[in-house]
């Protein structure tokens, strides 16, 4: 039995973004494959397992996780779980790495090759476009020298900006590879694998955000890089979340304000 269907399993019982598949890795006899085949007295035995947890793990059979990579191996997904050596050793140091990855396009080392998150408030990026404007041309020359030679750029999405330099773009997706949310973004996601850079997600098969998948999403988008670059984030907006991620994961943290004379932005969902 290939070892990632194990990781399928346990990430289905306690859902994205849960650090319990990390910690009974970690402690458990066995790992994950132990802890799976201790069964459903050992699972009910740990006060920290709620009930409903416990009743995931028990509903969900190997035999569903199994058909589940099957299906991504199918149409190219690219599957890790924290045993395989592509796993980011970024991700292995935050509180609650994920159990599972779906990848698509030019996935970087992220431990070798410098890797700056991007994040841009929702209200800056309608800004631009209610003035015809993209990001790529509206920034300062600073940002856009920045984004550009070797280095990789992670996005909560693959605008337009972040495609402006010559490094590739990783876009970290609240939703599965093959969602086709937000319907926009569609010839902008198939651009930027075009131009050498990936998709990430932890989700196999969410089709459209629901509460918490942006939270849970952003964690990975920090904990994956080196720093993040937050582009005139108001005080009280979404896009702090990220800061706050970063902080707690011992990121290195840079601001954009905005150009000297430009209004602060008003609070935003980030």
């Amino acid at each position: 039995m290939d070892e990632r269907v194990y990781w399928i399993w346990i990430q289905h019982g306690f859902g994205e973004g849960s650090p319990m598949p990390w910690r009974i890795h970690q402690s458990w006899p066995g790992g994950v494959r132990g802890f799976y085949e201790d069964g459903p007295r050992a699972w009910n035995s740990m006060p920290s397992i709620r009930e409903k947890e416990a009743a995931a793990l028990y509903s969900f059979s190997l035999e569903e996780a199994q058909a589940q990579l099957e299906y991504a191996e199918r149409v190219n997904w690219q599957v890790i779980t924290p045993e395989c050596e592509k796993y980011p050793l970024a991700l292995r140091n935050i509180f609650d790495p994920p159990a599972v990855l779906y990848g698509k396009g030019s996935l970087p080392d992220v431990d070798r090759q410098p890797t700056i998150a991007v994040v841009a408030p929702g209200r800056l990026r309608r800004f631009r476009r209610k003035r015809r404007k993209s990001l790529a041309t509206s920034w300062p020359l600073e940002v856009r020298r920045w984004l550009q030679g070797e280095r990789w750029v992670l996005t909560p999405r693959p605008f337009l900006g972040a495609m402006s330099g010559e490094g590739p773009v990783v876009s970290v997706l609240p939703v599965a590879l093959n969602s086709s949310y937000p319907s926009r973004n569609a010839f902008l996601r198939q651009s930027l694998l075009e131009r050498g850079g990936a998709l990430l997600t932890e989700y196999f098969s969410q089709q459209t955000p629901s509460y918490g998948t942006f939270q849970v999403r952003n964690r990975l988008i920090t904990g994956l890089a080196c720093g993040v670059l937050l582009l005139q984030a108001a005080q009280k907006s979404g896009t702090m979340l990220y800061a706050a991620h970063a902080k707690d994961q011992n990121r290195d943290i840079f601001v954009w304000p905005g150009a000297l004379g430009m209004l602060p932005l008003p609070a935003d969902e980030g």
